[in-house]
Order: C-alpha cells, then structure tokens, then sequence
C-alpha cells in the first residue's frame, strides 16, 4: 500500500471510532502530512491503525486526566 493510502484508511478508522480511544484528536486536528509521520514506516492498515491508535489513547488517557480534575 502507498503511504496515501494508510492515510487514507487511518482516517477512515478515526472517523468511524470518533467517539473512542482519542480518535476524536486525529479526525479534528491533524493533517495528512501529520498523520503520514505517526504512521511511519507501517507497510498494512492494521499496523498504520495500531501505531497511531497508540498516540491517540496517550492524548485520550491525558484528557481523562484534566476532565478528571475538574470536579
């Protein structure tokens, strides 16, 4: 697969899961280029997903954290 599209099928994955695991994060505020980086050298979608998957929980974990303190 091209790196577009990894691109491509990682995008389609966050927009699927918006609602979990900081898939939010990707769909809202990165660009292909950004995403082409987290991707890095995966050559399939699962392991373009799970690479990336591992940066979006990091952000979701770090935002349980702040909407924890908040109460």
């Amino acid at each position: 697969m091209t790196k577009d599209e990894l691109v491509k099928a990682v995008k389609a994955h966050a927009v699927e899961h918006y609602e979990s695991g900081g898939w939010d994060y990707l769909v809202e505020c990165y660009s292909d280029e950004e995403v082409a980086e987290l991707i890095g050298g995966a050559r399939t979608v699962k392991g373009a997903i799970k690479k990336v998957g591992e940066v979006m929980g990091i952000k979701d974990d770090y935002r349980g954290e702040i909407e924890a303190t908040a109460w």
